[in-house]
């Protein structure tokens, strides 16, 4: 059985990363910034972006430098391994279980240089960065095309969004969503996956 994790919010935890973004952008607008806490809690739950930036006229300019930011080196290094992980992925190994990861990012350098520093690559037989879709809501099918050839009905996709949860079902596959990354256990249960979970320390307990 092959397992396909998911990187961003599954295995690290972004919300720093999020929240400096954010934080420097309302900064250079002369702007005060939302806590960490309640930043958190209206992306986790899909906020409007007016009410996060506090002005309509705000969205494309936070747009364009959340997307010029967000995999720099700068708001990288925010990122952080949570502390499950290691154990659960060497745990998963023992048992035989193949493992793979499949993210978007746009910058694949980036992203090959972070998974490698984090030490979790020789864990994955197969790693797949995903460049995402330009069209709003179609990172799903991104996923899928990226692990169809070798995914199977037998086969468990985990993680934190959308994307994730509705490639496996594209596929066929077993779904679990996470609720330790960027959506909320309510934006996780909308999208009718097979299992909910806190994090992927549930997987041994689902499939053993």
């Amino acid at each position: 059985m092959n397992i396909f994790f998911d990187l961003d919010g599954t295995l690290i935890d972004i919300s720093e990363k999020y929240f400096q973004v954010y934080k420097n952008f309302m900064e250079q607008k002369a702007m005060s910034p939302l806590s960490k806490k309640q930043f958190w809690q209206m992306v986790r739950r899909e906020e409007k972006k007016e009410n996060v930036l506090k002005k309509r006229d705000l969205i494309g300019g936070y747009k364009k430098f959340f997307l010029q930011h967000i995999e720099s080196e700068e708001y990288i290094r925010h990122d952080r391994l949570f502390e499950y992980v290691l154990p659960v992925l060497q745990g998963l190994r023992q048992q035989g279980r193949e493992l793979m990861l499949v993210t978007l990012r746009r910058n694949r350098h980036q992203a090959i240089k972070e998974i490698q520093k984090l030490k979790i690559n020789k864990y994955f037989k197969k790693v797949f960065i995903c460049y995402p879709s330009k069209i709003v809501g179609e990172n799903y099918r991104v996923k899928a095309r990226a692990i169809q050839a070798i995914a199977s009905k037998k086969d468990v996709i985990v993680g934190d969004s959308r994307a994730d949860i509705m490639a496996g079902k594209e596929l066929g596959l077993q779904t679990i969503g996470v609720t330790s990354g960027i959506r909320n256990y309510n934006m996780i249960r909308k999208q009718k996956p097979n299992h909910i979970a806190r994090d992927i320390r549930a997987i041994k307990k689902l499939h053993t």
